[in-house]
């Protein structure tokens, strides 16, 4: 496939990872931040 050229399973892969990555960490910051903090 013509989109396997253009966008390796690889660099696919780790871009996947580094979404959900950043994701959590946006995740735990909203949620830490909507908490009073004690």
């Amino acid at each position: 496939m013509a989109v396997e050229k253009i966008f390796p399973w690889g660099w696919f892969h780790k871009l996947r990872a580094e979404i959900s990555i950043v994701g959590k960490v946006l995740f735990i910051r909203e949620r830490s931040s909507l908490q009073p903090i004690s």
